[in-house]
C-alpha cells in the first residue's frame, strides 16, 4: 500500500509539473516604442537637395517633404525644343539596416520628356549609402507653357529587385562598365558617365574595384 501511495504521487508531482511549464491563459505586457514622423532630411529613406549649384532646385515643403521646383526660380521653365540636364540635384540616402532597391515613378501630362537615369529603373542602395539624383529633360516638339511633370513617386523594397546585372554598389553602369576596374574613380568619376549618381565618397561606391576584370 505505501508503494502504491508513492507511486501516485510521483504521478500527480510530475502532472503538476507538466501543467504548470508553459501553460498560461493570458498575458498582458507593456513595453516602449518610439517611432516618430521625420522630416525627408533625417527619414529612414532620407531625401535632400544636393549641396552644389543645382541643389536650389530642390527645397521642403512645410512637412518637411521633398519636392522640385523649376518653374518659380528666376527663371519660368526650360528652354522648348531642347536638351537640359541638371547634374546632382537631390540625394538619396538609406539609413535603415538593410539594403534596398529605390525606384521613381513619374506622373505628368509629359513625364517621358523627363528623365531620372538609372533610378527610373531601380538602383541598389546599402546601408548608408548615398545615390546622387540628376535629372535629363528633353522638349523637342513640346511648347512653352506644356506642363511636363507634376509628381513622382520614390518606392524602396529591401534586397536587390532590380534585375540589374553586376553590382550597382560599385557602379560601372550598373557594373558592366567601370572602366575596367582601373581602380581609379568608381567607373567613370563616381557618376558614371555623368549620369549614374552614386556618390564616390562613400564606401563601396569609390575606385571600379569591381567594375571590371
Amino acid at each position: 500500500m505505501k508503494k502504491a501511495c508513492l507511486l501516485v504521487g510521483a504521478v500527480l508531482a510530475a502532472s503538476l509539473l507538466l501543467v504548470s511549464t508553459g501553460a498560461f491563459t493570458s498575458l498582458t505586457a507593456e513595453r516602449q516604442a518610439t517611432i516618430d514622423v521625420a522630416g525627408d532630411d533625417t527619414a529612414l529613406l532620407a531625401l535632400a537637395p544636393y549641396a552644389g549649384p543645382n541643389g536650389a532646385y530642390a527645397g521642403y515643403q512645410d512637412n518637411g517633404a521633398l519636392f522640385l521646383d523649376l518653374a518659380s526660380m528666376t527663371a519660368a521653365g526650360v528652354n522648348a525644343g531642347a536638351t537640359t540636364l541638371l547634374e546632382y540635384v537631390f540625394t538619396i540616402t538609406n539609413n535603415g539596416t538593410q539594403p534596398v532597391t529605390v525606384s521613381l515613378l513619374k506622373q505628368g501630362e509629359h513625364n517621358s520628356a523627363v528623365s531620372f537615369f538609372d533610378l527610373e529603373d531601380g538602383v541598389v542602395l546599402t546601408v548608408g549609402q548615398t545615390y546622387i539624383v540628376s535629372i535629363a529633360i528633353t522638349t523637342e516638339g513640346l511648347q512653352s507653357g506644356d506642363s511636363l511633370l507634376t509628381t513622382f513617386t520614390l518606392t524602396a523594397i529591401a534586397g536587390d529587385t532590380s534585375g540589374n546585372n553586376g553590382n550597382n554598389g560599385n557602379n560601372g553602369n550598373n557594373g558592366n562598365n567601370g572602366n575596367n576596374g582601373n581602380g581609379g574613380d568608381d567607373g567613370n568619376n563616381g557618376h558614371g558617365n555623368d549620369d549614374d549618381g552614386y556618390d564616390e565618397s562613400n564606401p563601396g561606391n569609390s575606385g571600379g574595384s569591381n567594375g571590371g576584370a
